[in-house]
């Protein structure tokens, strides 16, 4: 089950209609299918999807943020962040 309370297959349902209709877009990977926004280009679903995974997104935002990185910087930022989570436990 999901937020809304509804059946996985419902959603998909629904989805694939609006997707018909071409209200939206999707993309099949092997295991799942990801649905996007029709203003999202399709050289940014790499993006979007490994924005979903913490280290990448982290990284990801660092860059962003910082406008350029060199790779120790990376690093550090990285074991900065690894340390704060192992000490919340």
């Amino acid at each position: 089950m999901n937020e809304a309370s509804l059946e996985n297959g419902v959603i998909v349902y629904y989805l694939d209609k609006l997707e018909k209709q071409g209200k939206i877009k999707s993309k099949k990977y092997t295991r799942y299918k990801r649905y996007y926004s029709l203003d999202i280009d399709e050289d940014e679903y790499d993006i979007i999807r490994n924005l979903r995974k913490p280290t990448k997104k982290e990284i990801l935002l660092f860059i962003v943020v910082k406008g350029s990185a060199r790779f120790k910087e990376i690093l550090s930022k990285i074991h900065e962040s690894f340390y704060h989570f192992m000490k919340s436990f």
